[in-house]
């Protein structure tokens, strides 16, 4: 499968976890009654269905191909030929928190730009350059692109990377992010 083939099928397959995503999320919202409804909506489940219980949970993946950080469960193969595999934890209104090591697998064609370090030499951002793709991007460091684009606040489409962006691959934990907060690269 070419390089760009499996950036494709990539790119489709995280736009359909991103969905997930927000579903989810909007599901926590609502359980949690942050989401509210118009006089006679309801969100009960239809009678065909049978209604979930407080004892319906699921059960989180597992497997060979899975690890667990801090209570989260993601893959443990990288994109393309990464070993491992890295995300960003984004709490809503707090932190974010870099799961997994971040490893440069290299410039390629759409993922040439400059990395940044911090002060310990690891990878802390990327600048974006013209023909950049989110999903090579995160190829390029063993991270999973679609936590890398909400996090940067450039997910979902038309929050597009540009070039010049300063994407954070490795977050501040003590800084806090917030979905409604616009984009702002870091300080130099």
């Amino acid at each position: 499968m070419s390089r760009v083939t499996r950036i494709t099928v990539r790119a489709v397959a995280g736009i359909a976890g991103l969905g997930l995503g927000i579903s989810l999320i909007t599901g926590c919202a609502a359980a949690s009654g942050l989401l509210t409804t118009s006089p006679g909506e309801t969100d009960a489940a239809p009678a065909s269905t049978g209604a979930l219980t407080e004892s319906t949970t699921p059960s989180p993946p597992s497997g060979p191909d899975m690890q667990t950080i801090d209570g989260h469960t993601f893959s443990a193969i990288g994109p393309g030929d990464c070993a491992t595999n890295a995300m960003i934890a984004i709490d809503r209104e707090g932190p974010g928190k870099l799961l997994g090591e971040l490893t440069d697998m290299g410039a390629s064609e759409y993922a040439s730009g400059p990395v940044g370090y911090d002060e310990k030499g690891k990878i802390e951002t990327y600048t974006v350059q013209p023909g950049d793709a989110l999903a090579a991007i995160g190829e390029r460091f063993c991270i999973d692109y679609i936590t890398v684009g909400v996090y940067n606040h450039r997910m979902p489409p038309g929050k597009t990377i540009q070039p010049g962006d300063i994407l954070v691959l490795r977050p501040d934990p003590t800084a806090t992010w917030s979905p409604d907060d616009g984009y702002a690269p870091p300080a130099p």
